[in-house]
């Protein structure tokens, strides 16, 4: 299941539940990180100053000044500075509370609506606690 928990026109965050996954698609872009490699990720991009990186890339032949390499491989986002201010302005709408884990009723609410004792039944009824959960709540 994936909640879109935040978007701009020019991208959107979406949570994938119940693995907890984060799915950035700014421009041509997509990624998925951790929930923590997202607060680092927002921490890190707050930071950058786009004047400071126009300016002392204003030699180089990228189009695009702002340089953000991508660890442990060879790529790097290229961005301008307006580009740079629309990326900073998806990560900082991202509510906070969208990047709590899932409380534990919330996490049996979405494995348990797959109706795992009567799959070949159809039915509207949702079970919110499976019977063979039991034993985990006592």
């Amino acid at each position: 299941m994936n909640t879109r928990i935040y978007s701009t026109d020019k991208g959107q965050v979406i949570r994938r539940i119940p693995d907890n996954d984060i799915i950035i698609e700014f421009g041509n872009l997509s990624w998925k990180l951790s929930i923590l490699q997202l607060k680092m990720l927002k921490s890190f991009a707050k930071n950058i100053d786009g004047s400071y990186f126009k300016k002392i890339n204003q030699n180089s032949f990228y189009r695009r000044k702002v340089r953000i390499p991508i660890h442990g491989t060879t790529l790097s986002i290229l961005l301008s500075t307006d580009e740079l201010e629309d990326f900073k302005a998806l990560l900082s709408g991202i509510p906070a509370n969208a990047l709590e884990k899932e409380d534990i009723y919330n996490i049996l609410y979405h494995i348990t609506e797959n109706h795992y004792d009567r799959p070949d039944e159809p039915t509207d009824e949702i079970h919110l606690i499976h019977p063979s959960f039991k034993y985990f709540l006592n």
